[in-house]
């Protein structure tokens, strides 16, 4: 093949870059898409003047935006798969645990549409917590398994930038709470808080237990899911299309139109602030928050009234605090003297989410996820 200057060369693997991470993440991420027979990485090399585009050591006829098309089908297909697996989780599994619990001793019952859990209290908490752990844990460790995904870039640990993280929980604060004022009354997703007040005049420490499952457990988990191996791997294809995509993908795990709405918002904003700070820390600390303001209007709904003293102080404080913060940050910030990279690949940003969202599961999920939000919608 002709030689040609480096200038005119586009390699999708070598010229990638992300500025908040380290030469170790970079390096590793490289090796993965560089490793043969790797059906889900991107890589190609294309000579302008060449009729030929070389991916790894062979030489194909097909042209870069063919190759990148067939990746992002077999991640979307692959991906769909394990959304139908959380899908089974959620509305068949969880009839089987409740089985096994009754056949132990262990009196619950559950809602056929909408999974609620009724009955003895710990037959109840046991219940959500394996259907909850399976469903998020489950579809991203198959994820992580069949990818064989270095762990250094699936779940990438140092902030390489504060100011994001503090910026971040700041406008988390803000979103939840206006979230929280229209979507709190009529969430289905939020429901899971009912096990927290349901213990909040018990002696014991069961209150503390549900608290820290539901508020700090839950979205290490759901994150795990979102923002780690997945997000990661379809950064390759640019990081506004691996937002977009992990963002749709968070609202077709929610049944009830709000909840989707709700979800969307806040994990495009994680997902903002996850490629800010260069760190998975930074979608559990922000996802943290929105659960704890979540809990916190969902506790004054059920016991509180609105407009109380209680209910200002959960929105007017942050809002108070957030502005003043978000004001001397901005003041104190330091111009950038480099722009971020721009990785290029070959296929326009709307062309991409229809080669990721056109396989079999993937649309299966989505009109699952419809009819079941329609159903939610009809029976609430």
């Amino acid at each position: 093949m002709q030689e040609l200057n480096s200038e005119r060369v586009i390699d999708v693997v070598e010229d990638f870059a992300c500025p908040q991470q380290t030469e170790c993440y970079h390096e590793a991420f490289r090796k993965w898409r560089r490793r043969e027979k790797n059906r889900y990485a991107f890589r190609c090399k294309k000579h302008p003047k060449e009729a030929a585009f070389s991916e790894s050591k062979a030489v194909s006829t097909e042209t870069p935006a063919q190759i990148e098309q067939g990746v992002l089908g077999r991640l979307g297909y692959l991906i769909g798969c394990l959304m139908i697996l959380y899908l089974v989780v959620e509305n068949v599994l969880d009839k089987v645990i409740v089985l096994v619990l009754n056949l132990m001793g262990l009196h619950v019952s559950i809602s056929f549409w909408d999974s609620g859990f009724f009955g003895d209290e710990l037959g109840v908490f046991l219940s959500v917590m394996l259907v909850n752990c399976l469903k998020y844990l489950l579809p991203a460790l198959l994820f992580q398994l069949i990818l064989r995904f270095p762990l250094r870039v699936g779940v990438p640990m140092r902030i390489a930038k504060a100011e994001p993280l503090l910026f971040g929980a700041v406008l988390t604060m803000l979103l939840s709470a206006g979230l929280g004022m229209f979507f709190v009354s009529s969430s289905q997703e939020l429901e899971k808080y009912k096990l927290i007040c349901n213990a909040a005049d018990m002696e014991d420490n069961r209150m503390v237990l549900y608290m820290l499952f539901t508020i700090f457990a839950l979205p290490i988990m759901m994150e795990l899911l979102l923002h780690g191996a997945l997000f990661q791997a379809l950064r390759q294809f640019g990081d506004a299309f691996a937002s977009l995509a992990v963002t749709l993908v968070a609202a077709c795990l929610m049944h009830n139109p709000l909840d989707s709405l709700r979800s969307a918002i806040i994990t495009l904003t994680i997902s903002y602030f996850v490629l800010r700070s260069g760190s998975f820390l930074t979608a559990i600390m922000l996802h943290i928050v929105h659960e704890i303001y979540m809990f916190a209007l969902f506790y004054i709904e059920t016991f509180g009234s609105v407009y109380s003293l209680q209910w200002w102080l959960t929105i007017l404080l942050p809002c108070v605090v957030g502005l003043i913060t978000g004001v001397y940050i901005l003041w104190h910030r330091k111009p950038s003297e480099e722009a971020d990279p721009y990785n290029h690949t070959f296929l326009r940003l709307p062309d991409k989410i229809t080669a990721f969202f056109s396989s079999f599961p993937m649309l299966s999920v989505i009109i699952v996820s419809i009819v079941l939000a329609v159903i939610s919608v009809y029976i609430s």
